[in-house]
Protein backbone atom coordinates (compact mmCIF):
# COMPACT_ATOMS: atom_id res chain seq x y z
CA UNK A 1 0.00 0.00 0.00
CA UNK A 2 3.00 2.27 0.26
CA UNK A 3 6.32 3.05 1.85
CA UNK A 4 7.46 5.44 4.56
CA UNK A 5 5.94 8.53 2.93
CA UNK A 6 2.57 6.83 2.59
CA UNK A 7 2.66 5.70 6.22
CA UNK A 8 3.46 9.26 7.31
CA UNK A 9 0.61 10.63 5.20
CA UNK A 10 -1.83 8.05 6.61
CA UNK A 11 -0.76 8.94 10.14
CA UNK A 12 -1.38 12.64 9.53
CA UNK A 13 -4.77 11.93 7.93
CA UNK A 14 -5.78 9.63 10.78
CA UNK A 15 -4.88 12.31 13.35
CA UNK A 16 -7.12 14.77 11.53
CA UNK A 17 -9.94 12.21 11.45
CA UNK A 18 -9.61 11.18 15.10
CA UNK A 19 -12.57 11.53 17.43
CA UNK A 20 -12.19 11.94 21.19
CA UNK A 21 -15.81 10.97 21.79
CA UNK A 22 -15.17 7.26 21.26
CA UNK A 23 -12.44 4.75 20.46
CA UNK A 24 -11.95 6.14 16.99
CA UNK A 25 -8.36 5.10 16.32
CA UNK A 26 -9.25 2.34 13.86
CA UNK A 27 -12.06 4.46 12.37
CA UNK A 28 -9.63 7.32 11.79
CA UNK A 29 -7.15 4.97 10.11
CA UNK A 30 -9.98 3.49 8.03
CA UNK A 31 -10.97 6.95 6.79
CA UNK A 32 -7.35 7.73 5.96
CA UNK A 33 -6.90 4.44 4.09
CA UNK A 34 -10.11 5.07 2.16
CA UNK A 35 -8.41 8.05 0.53
CA UNK A 36 -5.81 5.57 -0.76
CA UNK A 37 -8.41 3.12 -2.03
CA UNK A 38 -8.05 0.66 0.86
CA UNK A 39 -9.79 -0.16 4.13
CA UNK A 40 -8.67 -0.95 7.67
CA UNK A 41 -9.76 -4.58 7.28
CA UNK A 42 -7.84 -4.95 4.01
CA UNK A 43 -4.71 -3.48 5.59
CA UNK A 44 -5.06 -5.68 8.68
CA UNK A 45 -5.37 -8.89 6.66
CA UNK A 46 -2.60 -7.87 4.25
CA UNK A 47 -0.27 -7.29 7.20
CA UNK A 48 -1.16 -10.69 8.62
CA UNK A 49 -0.25 -12.38 5.33
CA UNK A 50 2.91 -10.28 4.81
CA UNK A 51 4.15 -11.06 8.33
CA UNK A 52 4.20 -14.73 7.35
CA UNK A 53 5.78 -14.31 3.91
CA UNK A 54 8.36 -11.51 4.31
CA UNK A 55 11.75 -11.93 5.97
CA UNK A 56 15.08 -10.11 6.20
CA UNK A 57 16.97 -13.37 5.65
CA UNK A 58 18.82 -13.76 2.33
CA UNK A 59 17.15 -17.17 1.95
CA UNK A 60 13.84 -15.34 1.47
CA UNK A 61 15.08 -14.37 -2.02
CA UNK A 62 12.50 -12.14 -3.73
CA UNK A 63 10.50 -11.94 -0.49
CA UNK A 64 13.44 -10.46 1.39
CA UNK A 65 12.58 -7.25 3.18
CA UNK A 66 15.58 -5.57 4.80
CA UNK A 67 13.43 -3.55 7.18
CA UNK A 68 12.12 -6.84 8.62
CA UNK A 69 15.22 -7.44 10.78
CA UNK A 70 13.07 -7.54 13.91
CA UNK A 71 10.63 -10.08 12.44
CA UNK A 72 11.00 -13.75 13.39
CA UNK A 73 13.28 -15.49 10.89
CA UNK A 74 10.82 -18.31 10.29
CA UNK A 75 7.72 -16.16 10.42
CA UNK A 76 5.30 -15.61 13.33
CA UNK A 77 4.90 -18.37 15.90
CA UNK A 78 2.41 -21.12 15.12
CA UNK A 79 -0.76 -21.52 17.13
CA UNK A 80 -1.35 -25.08 15.90
CA UNK A 81 -0.09 -27.66 13.40
CA UNK A 82 -2.63 -29.97 11.77
CA UNK A 83 -1.68 -33.23 10.06
CA UNK A 84 -4.49 -34.17 7.69
CA UNK A 85 -5.12 -37.19 5.48
CA UNK A 86 -8.10 -38.50 3.50
CA UNK A 87 -10.81 -40.13 5.58
CA UNK A 88 -10.02 -38.14 8.69
CA UNK A 89 -12.10 -35.27 10.06
CA UNK A 90 -10.36 -32.92 12.46
CA UNK A 91 -10.90 -29.56 14.12
CA UNK A 92 -9.15 -26.94 16.22
CA UNK A 93 -10.65 -24.33 18.52
CA UNK A 94 -9.34 -21.09 19.97
CA UNK A 95 -10.56 -18.67 22.62
CA UNK A 96 -7.33 -16.65 22.85
CA UNK A 97 -7.43 -14.54 19.68
CA UNK A 98 -7.07 -10.87 20.57
CA UNK A 99 -8.57 -7.79 18.99
CA UNK A 100 -6.94 -7.04 15.62
CA UNK A 101 -4.65 -10.02 16.24
CA UNK A 102 -3.66 -13.03 14.13
CA UNK A 103 -3.15 -16.71 14.81
CA UNK A 104 -1.26 -18.95 12.40
CA UNK A 105 -1.92 -22.61 11.67
CA UNK A 106 0.29 -24.91 9.61
CA UNK A 107 -1.48 -27.64 7.64
CA UNK A 108 0.49 -30.71 6.58
CA UNK A 109 -1.30 -32.82 4.00
CA UNK A 110 -0.73 -34.73 0.77
CA UNK A 111 -4.48 -35.01 0.24
CA UNK A 112 -7.14 -32.42 -0.69
CA UNK A 113 -8.64 -30.75 2.35
CA UNK A 114 -11.76 -28.63 2.83
CA UNK A 115 -11.28 -26.02 5.56
CA UNK A 116 -14.20 -24.19 7.20
CA UNK A 117 -14.17 -21.56 9.94
CA UNK A 118 -16.99 -20.67 12.31
CA UNK A 119 -17.13 -17.77 14.75
CA UNK A 120 -18.57 -19.25 17.93
CA UNK A 121 -19.35 -15.96 19.70
CA UNK A 122 -20.30 -13.39 17.11
CA UNK A 123 -21.02 -12.53 13.47
CA UNK A 124 -19.09 -14.47 10.82
CA UNK A 125 -17.72 -11.18 9.45
CA UNK A 126 -15.81 -10.55 12.70
CA UNK A 127 -13.19 -13.16 11.73
CA UNK A 128 -11.27 -13.59 8.47
CA UNK A 129 -9.65 -16.86 7.35
CA UNK A 130 -6.70 -16.47 4.97
CA UNK A 131 -5.03 -19.45 3.30
CA UNK A 132 -1.39 -18.66 2.43
CA UNK A 133 -0.34 -21.21 -0.18
CA UNK A 134 3.27 -21.39 -1.34
CA UNK A 135 3.63 -23.01 -4.74
CA UNK A 136 6.53 -25.12 -5.95
CA UNK A 137 7.72 -22.20 -8.12
CA UNK A 138 7.94 -20.08 -4.91
CA UNK A 139 5.00 -17.87 -5.89
CA UNK A 140 2.11 -17.39 -3.48
CA UNK A 141 -1.64 -17.77 -3.71
CA UNK A 142 -3.74 -16.19 -0.97
CA UNK A 143 -7.40 -17.18 -0.60
CA UNK A 144 -9.68 -15.38 1.85
CA UNK A 145 -13.01 -17.04 2.54
CA UNK A 146 -15.02 -18.84 5.21
CA UNK A 147 -14.72 -22.13 3.30
CA UNK A 148 -11.59 -23.03 1.32
CA UNK A 149 -10.79 -26.20 -0.63
CA UNK A 150 -7.07 -26.90 -1.06
CA UNK A 151 -5.40 -29.50 -3.26
CA UNK A 152 -1.71 -29.59 -2.24
CA UNK A 153 -0.45 -31.27 -5.42
CA UNK A 154 1.41 -28.14 -6.64
CA UNK A 155 2.15 -26.66 -3.22
CA UNK A 156 5.24 -26.47 -1.02
CA UNK A 157 3.40 -25.39 2.10
CA UNK A 158 -0.02 -24.51 3.51
CA UNK A 159 -0.51 -21.95 6.26
CA UNK A 160 -3.63 -20.28 7.59
CA UNK A 161 -3.94 -16.92 9.28
CA UNK A 162 -7.03 -16.16 11.35
CA UNK A 163 -7.60 -12.43 11.89
CA UNK A 164 -9.99 -10.73 14.32
CA UNK A 165 -11.10 -7.86 12.11
CA UNK A 166 -14.17 -6.44 13.82
CA UNK A 167 -14.06 -3.23 15.83
CA UNK A 168 -16.51 -3.61 18.72
CA UNK A 169 -16.31 -7.18 19.99
CA UNK A 170 -14.29 -8.63 22.84
CA UNK A 171 -14.39 -12.38 22.20
CA UNK A 172 -13.22 -14.04 19.00
CA UNK A 173 -13.57 -17.72 19.79
CA UNK A 174 -13.58 -19.77 16.62
CA UNK A 175 -13.60 -23.35 15.37
CA UNK A 176 -11.90 -24.59 12.20
CA UNK A 177 -12.87 -27.96 10.73
CA UNK A 178 -10.83 -30.05 8.29
CA UNK A 179 -12.60 -32.54 6.01
CA UNK A 180 -11.98 -34.38 2.75
CA UNK A 181 -11.60 -31.93 -0.13
CA UNK A 182 -11.73 -32.13 -3.92
CA UNK A 183 -8.82 -33.28 -6.09
CA UNK A 184 -7.52 -31.16 -8.96
CA UNK A 185 -5.69 -27.87 -9.39
CA UNK A 186 -9.00 -26.17 -10.27
CA UNK A 187 -10.51 -27.30 -6.98
CA UNK A 188 -9.02 -24.47 -4.91
CA UNK A 189 -12.35 -22.73 -4.81
CA UNK A 190 -13.45 -19.96 -4.76
CA UNK A 191 -10.65 -19.04 -7.22
CA UNK A 192 -12.06 -17.40 -10.34
CA UNK A 193 -8.77 -16.83 -12.20
CA UNK A 194 -5.18 -18.01 -12.65
CA UNK A 195 -2.12 -15.79 -13.01
CA UNK A 196 0.78 -17.26 -15.00
CA UNK A 197 4.47 -16.67 -14.40
CA UNK A 198 5.81 -13.52 -16.02
CA UNK A 199 8.20 -13.66 -18.98
CA UNK A 200 10.97 -12.91 -19.69
CA UNK A 201 12.16 -12.87 -16.11
CA UNK A 202 14.50 -11.10 -15.39
CA UNK A 203 13.46 -8.41 -17.89
CA UNK A 204 14.92 -5.18 -19.20
CA UNK A 205 12.17 -3.04 -20.68
CA UNK A 206 8.95 -5.09 -20.87
CA UNK A 207 7.48 -8.07 -19.08
CA UNK A 208 4.36 -10.02 -20.07
CA UNK A 209 1.99 -12.35 -18.25
CA UNK A 210 -1.30 -14.11 -18.88
CA UNK A 211 -4.47 -14.27 -16.85
CA UNK A 212 -6.97 -17.09 -17.32
CA UNK A 213 -10.42 -16.16 -16.03
CA UNK A 214 -12.50 -19.20 -15.06
CA UNK A 215 -15.61 -17.33 -13.97
CA UNK A 216 -16.59 -13.76 -14.82
CA UNK A 217 -15.38 -11.51 -12.04
CA UNK A 218 -14.02 -8.05 -11.27
CA UNK A 219 -10.23 -8.20 -11.18
CA UNK A 220 -7.61 -5.64 -10.26
CA UNK A 221 -4.02 -6.05 -11.44
CA UNK A 222 -1.24 -3.94 -9.93
CA UNK A 223 2.54 -3.80 -9.83
CA UNK A 224 4.14 -3.31 -6.40
CA UNK A 225 7.75 -2.80 -5.41
CA UNK A 226 9.54 -4.71 -2.66
CA UNK A 227 8.37 -2.14 -0.09
CA UNK A 228 4.71 -2.66 -0.92
CA UNK A 229 4.36 0.63 -2.78
CA UNK A 230 1.91 0.79 -5.65
CA UNK A 231 3.95 1.31 -8.82
CA UNK A 232 1.42 0.83 -11.62
CA UNK A 233 -2.18 -0.24 -12.06
CA UNK A 234 -2.47 -2.54 -15.08
CA UNK A 235 -6.20 -3.31 -15.02
CA UNK A 236 -9.27 -2.75 -12.87
CA UNK A 237 -12.65 -4.00 -14.05
CA UNK A 238 -14.82 -6.97 -14.94
CA UNK A 239 -13.33 -9.74 -17.09
CA UNK A 240 -15.40 -12.49 -18.69
CA UNK A 241 -14.25 -16.10 -18.90
CA UNK A 242 -11.25 -16.47 -21.19
CA UNK A 243 -7.50 -15.94 -21.50
CA UNK A 244 -6.03 -12.44 -21.39
CA UNK A 245 -2.54 -11.12 -22.04
CA UNK A 246 -1.05 -8.18 -20.12
CA UNK A 247 2.32 -6.48 -20.01
CA UNK A 248 4.23 -3.81 -18.09
CA UNK A 249 6.80 -1.54 -19.74
CA UNK A 250 8.63 -0.65 -16.50
CA UNK A 251 6.99 2.79 -16.35
CA UNK A 252 5.30 3.87 -13.12
CA UNK A 253 2.03 5.76 -12.57
CA UNK A 254 3.81 9.09 -13.00
CA UNK A 255 5.42 8.21 -16.32
CA UNK A 256 8.86 7.66 -14.82
CA UNK A 257 11.12 4.70 -15.52
CA UNK A 258 11.17 2.15 -12.71
CA UNK A 259 14.56 1.38 -11.20
CA UNK A 260 16.21 -2.04 -11.15
CA UNK A 261 14.91 -4.39 -8.49
CA UNK A 262 12.28 -6.95 -7.57
CA UNK A 263 8.62 -6.20 -8.27
CA UNK A 264 5.42 -8.11 -7.62
CA UNK A 265 2.52 -8.59 -9.99
CA UNK A 266 -0.69 -8.90 -7.99
CA UNK A 267 -4.04 -9.99 -9.41
CA UNK A 268 -6.98 -10.01 -7.03
CA UNK A 269 -10.74 -10.22 -6.83
CA UNK A 270 -12.93 -10.00 -3.73
CA UNK A 271 -11.92 -13.43 -2.36
CA UNK A 272 -8.37 -14.21 -3.48
CA UNK A 273 -5.08 -12.72 -4.55
CA UNK A 274 -2.25 -14.21 -6.59
CA UNK A 275 1.33 -12.95 -6.74
CA UNK A 276 4.20 -13.38 -9.18
CA UNK A 277 7.64 -11.85 -8.79
CA UNK A 278 9.52 -10.06 -11.57
CA UNK A 279 13.09 -8.77 -11.57
CA UNK A 280 13.90 -5.62 -13.54
CA UNK A 281 17.54 -5.37 -14.64
CA UNK A 282 18.84 -2.27 -16.42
Amino acid sequence: MGGNNTIKELFELSVNNDSRKKDGSHLAIDQALEKKGFSFKEALNSMSVANHIMSSETSALQYRYEEADDYPVNGPSLFKTVNFFTGRSDFIESSSLRRFGSQYIKVISNDPVLIDIENQNGPASDIQLNAILKRKDDSYLVISNKSINIDPIDLKSIHLSVVSQDTVGSDWSYRITFKDGKRGTDANMPIAFKLTSAFPNPFNDKISFNLTVLNETEIEIKIYDIYGRNVKQIHNGILKSGKYGFSWNAIDEFGKEASSGVYFIQARDNTSAQFKSATLVK
